[in-house]
């Protein structure tokens, strides 16, 4: 497209009708600055333009990439949190089992105040089936009257044999 401009008399001609116009040589490289101005600042909007572009497409491609982050680590975080429920859960019933199997186990033998009445008065102070010390705390008794660690007698109960190791009756 050729470029219209205005001559010097104030006539609107193509620029390549200036010379044949007959305008003055000052006017004609008035003109061809006035144009190549206008070319220069085209190609800088032009460069401007793309390089906007080029930072938004920059900026969106960044929000997406944190976007991404936050998810991966939102996700990982729910599933540590998952984790840690679960193990909290399965703590719990390990304790309350624990629990239970406490108080079945002295249950099954004779009250706490008996057996530190017995264990005063008796020469029997190992266990019958793996000979170590027995102590206040560590004594489970049998209703029978003979003795034995609570390690020994929780293993007797974990294998539901539920009777005494020296006289076979049953707890």
């Amino acid at each position: 497209m050729a470029d219209r401009v205005q001559c010097e008399c104030g006539s609107v001609i193509l620029q390549t009708s200036l010379k044949k116009h007959g305008a003055s040589q000052k006017h004609i490289a008035y003109v061809e600055r006035h144009r190549l101005q206008r070319d220069q600042e085209r190609v800088e909007r032009g460069r401007q333009e793309r390089e906007r572009r080029h930072q938004e497409r920059e900026r969106r491609r960044q929000e997406r990439e944190e976007r991404q982050e936050r998810r991966s680590v939102s996700k990982r975080t729910h599933e540590l949190e998952c984790d840690v429920r679960e193990q909290r859960r399965m703590f719990e019933l390990y304790e309350r089992k624990k629990k239970a199997d406490t108080e079945r186990v002295e249950k099954r033998g004779l009250p706490r105040h008996i057996v530190d009445i017995v264990m005063k008065h008796t020469d029997e102070k190992t266990c019958t089936i793996c000979f170590e010390d027995l102590t206040p705390q560590n004594v489970f008794m049998t209703r029978c009257g003979h003795m034995m660690c609570k390690g020994c007698e929780y293993k007797m109960f974990e294998q539901k044999n539920a009777r005494c190791p020296t006289c076979r009756s049953n707890f």
